[in-house]
């Protein structure tokens, strides 16, 4: 299990293979500054160290079990998207009012669609090659 430090100091062990998905912080999620990421793995966990600590601890975790699974997107800022391609569903067609140029596809994670950079071609690629759900409209 890989360890980390929640907001009020105390460490929390989360097994690697539930994590769903790991990013950056964003606005409105806390007001404590020294909070930089948040695991999603059947709860939510704001945790202290940064996006590249989280996902290089979990993903180290989850090659022991060579179950590699952990993938890398990326949201409309630049900051990486790590997740577990065997629980994402993609690449979603996007909604008109994300329609932006920057923007170009979506996976569905925890039933949100999450918003990536890449083309529907790459994140079909990267679903197929680990374990990803095609999505198929119409099914």
């Amino acid at each position: 299990m890989a360890a980390f430090t929640r907001p009020d100091g105390l460490k929390v062990q989360i097994k690697a293979t539930d994590v769903i998905r790991a990013r950056r912080v964003i606005y409105g999620e806390t007001k404590n500054k020294d909070v930089k990421s948040r695991i999603d793995w059947g709860q939510m966990q704001l945790v202290m160290e940064p996006i590249e600590e989280v996902s290089s601890r979990i993903k180290t975790e989850l090659e022991a079990a060579k179950k590699h699974v952990f993938m890398c997107l990326h949201s409309r800022d630049g900051t990486p998207i790590w997740f577990n391609a065997t629980k994402a569903v993609g690449p979603m067609p996007l909604i008109p009012m994300r329609q932006d140029g920057v923007v170009h596809s979506a996976i569905k994670l925890m039933g949100y669609r999450q918003y990536v950079t890449e083309t529907p071609e790459q994140v079909r690629k990267l679903l197929k090659e680990y374990g990803g759900t095609i999505f198929v409209p119409g099914n």
